[in-house]
């Protein structure tokens, strides 16, 4: 010990002294947070992210920032299970779209807003529904691009 406290100019005492300190109350007070964040995270079964959590520790009457709140989620290893249909990798919606193509594609550029209507749906993908874009409620969207000059649409 006497090595290192030499090295990094410490004297014995003093390094002593501040390994033997309680920790501070801000520690104390991540500790207990990290406490409530675990059974959160736990009872959401591993599914609940840091905005999730936050916002449950704000309906529980906690007042905590955000950040806070993915820094201890980081430190105690959590992380929110992604679902198998959204994971990178999985080739569910890319062979769907692969079947099936781009139908727009094919047609003319719009030149004015509602002229492309999308709608959303949901295609059975090995047992589970994969949402296709649009609202999940199976209400209809108006899709247009913006005509400027040089813009291209985004397909």
């Amino acid at each position: 010990m006497a090595f290192l406290c030499r090295r990094y100019q410490v004297s014995r005492s003093g390094f002593y002294a501040w390994a033997g300190r309680d920790d501070s109350q801000r520690q104390r007070n991540d500790e207990e947070l990290g406490a409530r964040i675990e059974r959160i995270h736990r009872d959401s079964g591993a599914r609940y992210g840091s905005p999730r959590v936050h916002e449950v520790l704000r309906r529980e009457g906690l007042r905590c920032s955000n950040k806070r709140v993915a820094r201890l989620m980081r430190e105690l290893g959590l992380r929110a299970r992604v679902s198998r249909l959204y994971r990178k990798g999985s080739g569910v919606v890319r062979r769907f779209f692969a079947k099936t193509g781009n139908l727009r594609l094919d047609e003319p550029l719009p030149t004015r807003t509602d002229q492309i209507w999308v709608g959303g749906s949901h295609v059975p993908a090995s047992g589970q529904a994969l949402a296709l874009p649009g609202h999940g409620d199976g209400s209809v969207l108006a899709a247009h691009h913006r005509l400027d000059a040089g813009t291209q649409p985004h397909h």
